[in-house]
């Protein structure tokens, strides 16, 4: 089945024409939308407004998967997940977190582990029927645990780690034993890269300046050097040619640790 050409669906849109906030919470925003269709009808939308968030199937070196239970009061029942959390918002200009600092920093808080290696696996609607949340889904490799400085979970998570061979977690998948909707898309996500060989991710480069421009970063797979405490810089690039204006390609600091994100590589 092809990609629908966007002017195919101009008879589904929906205008948005008023909107009544009911409560905001600490990140969700409860709303109702009055929306207008193509042929002038208006009805009302129930709206949850989220901010996005990250998740992150964590691969150790002993092919297993990092997985968090925790309870979960909307179920009623402890849930073994893959690591997440949402993006955080600031409080005085509410500019969202960018999602290659939030990934990192949940992996980090949920499990105690940091990665050299990472790779933006695709990004999906959680429940595009009334929410607004775009998740970000990532691999983790290269793990290795975060003593110096480690960020924790947050003060209202109670959290315990689990390792589980991957094909052992995909299997409790298909059993339904594991029925989180972003674990279930990651597990089985992993599983196709398994199968197809393209479970790769990208490393971070430590102890090396950065030489020759963009150019030689993708010819060579160099990342420059981000000394602890020195503002990132963001290299742009698509595999095979280099390009402003994109973010495939990303060397990113949080805290005093330095991550290399890449988006997107088959």
């Amino acid at each position: 089945m092809g990609v629908t050409d966007e002017r195919s669906t101009d008879h589904l849109r929906e205008r948005v024409v008023a909107s009544r906030v009911l409560h905001r919470g600490h990140y969700l925003t409860f709303r109702i939308d009055t929306i207008e269709r193509a042929d002038g009808t208006r009805r009302e939308r129930d709206v949850c407004g989220h901010p996005g968030a990250v998740a992150i199937v964590a691969l150790d070196d002993q092919e297993r998967v990092l997985l968090v239970r925790q309870w979960r009061s909307p179920a009623g029942r402890a849930m073994l997940e893959i690591p997440a959390g949402t993006l955080d918002i600031d409080r005085e200009t509410e500019a969202v977190e960018d999602r290659a600092l939030a990934a990192p920093r949940e992996l980090e808080e949920e499990t105690g582990y940091r990665a050299e290696r990472w790779r933006l696996i695709g990004s999906f609607w959680t429940a595009p029927g009334f929410a607004t949340e775009l998740m970000h889904l990532y691999l983790a490799t290269d793990l290795r645990p975060a003593h110096e400085g480690r960020l924790g979970p947050d003060e209202d998570e109670r959290l315990e780690l689990e390792r589980w061979p991957w094909r052992d977690a995909v299997d409790a998948v298909e059993r339904g034993d594991i029925i989180d909707a972003k674990s279930i898309v990651g597990l089985f996500w992993l599983a196709r890269l398994k199968e197809s060989g393209q479970a790769r991710s990208v490393p971070v480069l430590r102890d090396r300046r950065l030489s020759g421009g963009l150019d030689h970063v993708l010819q060579s797979g160099e990342v420059g050097l981000h000394e602890p405490g020195v503002p990132f810089e963001v290299l742009v690039a698509h595999v095979g040619q280099a390009t402003q204006g994109e973010d495939d390609l990303t060397a990113v600091t949080v805290g005093d640790h330095s991550h290399r994100v890449v988006d997107d590589l088959a």
